[in-house]
């Protein structure tokens, strides 16, 4: 008898100790991943990848608006409007299935469109004012997490936005043409988390359009992240291999300093090649909702707390060649990080003509 149970010990154990060595293999393997690896580790067999489906199928959490089917499409040939593309062109862009250069093409078309501004932040002058003063901040019709409010803004009053009002229209926009999105928190600077700090920056990350050595491998795209500094270009995630966006060089790289974070993307700027900076970091894997908690905490210190938009008003338009900024009492055109041209700037009344003249936008006194 003894010596039975013996014998079923022995083959029990000899059957269970490949498995739990595989296991711990496979878990060895994995931490040793990149980011990106890791994340296609991980839900290769637990998760099929969400696609962001046209507006009459579902879609994924970070797209749930208030729009109905009809207001959907509606809003979407409008945005495509806004942004410059063709009634055919949008209508051939439409019908296409998601593709790498057609997500080029609409991230090009929004930079050149749609302005990074903060107009909203602040109580305008009024017109004849002699002097350009500085603007009050004020609380009414600030800039929010509500989708719909910031689809209102850019594509019905041809208006611009910053960061989380411009990324997430144009992650709304690119879910209503089927593309799989998902929305990440960034740390700009790699500093936000310091004390008295918050992360308070969102970037896209598009889905199944890309394959580095058969691993799927996000897309990253940013049109919010505001001139200078911003990529025109998409950026899939391959580690160390720098990206030439005219003359600055952008290139990802694996993060450690920060558990909530695990890739950083870095960039030379052409004006000094013998400094790369570190634009900002976030995580690979995030899928968060537009009203998550992280991005409210975020939205609340750009608001209340960051000088970055409170003290002046912003407006940056991405030209054919560069960039062109409207400052508190100058404008000034960039091309490959050197400045062209600058034009002085003495009343409110030419502050708000090249306000409208060069962004589109019009203000209105209160």
């Amino acid at each position: 008898f003894f010596l039975r149970r013996i014998v079923i010990l022995m083959i029990v154990s000899c059957c269970l100790e490949p498995t739990l060595s595989s296991k711990t293999t496979s878990f060895a393997i994995r931490s040793s991943l990149s980011p990106v690896a890791r994340l296609h580790s991980n839900n290769r067999h637990s998760r099929t990848w969400l696609r962001c489906e046209t507006p009459t199928r579902s879609t994924t959490k970070c797209q749930r608006s208030s729009l109905s089917e009809e207001e959907t499409i509606e809003l979407r040939t409008l945005y495509l409007h806004r942004i410059g593309i063709s009634k055919p062109e949008a209508e051939a862009l439409i019908h296409r299935k998601p593709n790498t250069d057609d997500l080029q093409q609409l991230l090009w078309a929004h930079l050149l469109n749609v302005p990074f501004e903060n107009m909203d932040q602040h109580t305008h002058p009024s017109h004849g004012t002699h002097t350009i003063e500085v603007p009050r901040l004020r609380k009414k019709n600030l800039p929010s997490l509500d989708v719909t409010r910031s689809l209102e803004k850019i594509v019905r009053r041809g208006r611009g936005g910053f960061c989380f009002e411009l990324n997430f229209s144009f992650a709304w926009l690119l879910n209503s043409l089927g593309y799989s999105v998902r929305l990440a928190l960034a740390d700009v600077g790699c500093q936000q988390t310091l004390p008295g700090k918050v992360p308070a920056h969102v970037v896209i990350l598009v889905d199944e359009l890309f394959n580095n050595e058969d691993i799927a491998t996000p897309i990253l795209v940013d049109p919010g992240f505001g001139t200078p500094g911003v990529c025109e270009l998409i950026l899939p995630l391959t580690y160390n291999n720098p990206v030439d966006s005219r003359g600055d060089l952008f290139r990802f790289d694996i993060d450690h300093t920060h558990s909530r974070f695990d890739t950083v993307l870095l960039r030379t700027r052409v004006t000094d090649t013998s400094v790369e900076e570190k634009m900002y970091r976030f995580n690979a894997a995030d899928d968060l909702m537009f009203d998550s908690e992280e991005f409210a905490k975020g939205l609340d210190y750009v608001l209340e707390v960051s000088p970055t938009f409170n003290e002046k008003r912003i407006c940056v338009l991405s030209t054919s060649d560069g960039h062109v900024t409207l400052g508190r009492d100058y404008v000034k055109w960039i091309e490959r990080g050197e400045m062209v041209k600058r034009v002085e700037l003495t009343s409110e009344t030419e502050w708000r003509s090249a306000v409208m003249d060069l962004f589109g936008v019009v203000l209105h006194p209160e």
